[in-house]
């Protein structure tokens, strides 16, 4: 309610209520900003993974326990992009390995 003369008579829960659509809107842009830079650093994160494997040669690859086709999977899993969706196995130092008798 606005009376004349008085500039601060309008109606106080009208006022209130713009303010805290104001600050909800604020809160809602902060949140979007926060989404879209993470979705960047990750996306940055798995370009550059993907680049260093890239350049690395098919043996080492091997060694590290994929193919080249699956760089791009592989990039995107370690950052965070997708799940994990590989099995790895350990054969080595303190793995036993069992074989069928010949």
């Amino acid at each position: 309610m606005i009376t004349s003369g008085n500039s601060q008579s309008v109606e106080r829960p009208f006022i209130g209520r713009i303010g805290e659509i104001i600050v909800a809107a604020m809160q809602a842009a902060r949140a979007i900003a926060r989404r879209t830079s993470a979705r960047h650093r990750q996306r940055e994160r798995a370009r550059e993974t993907y680049e260093v494997l890239r350049r690395l040669d098919d043996r080492t690859l091997r060694d590290l326990g994929f193919e080249r086709s699956e760089i791009a999977s592989v990039a995107a899993e370690i950052a965070g992009r997708a799940e994990r969706a590989r099995v790895r196995t350990r054969t080595g130092l303190g793995a036993r390995v069992e074989r069928d008798p010949v």
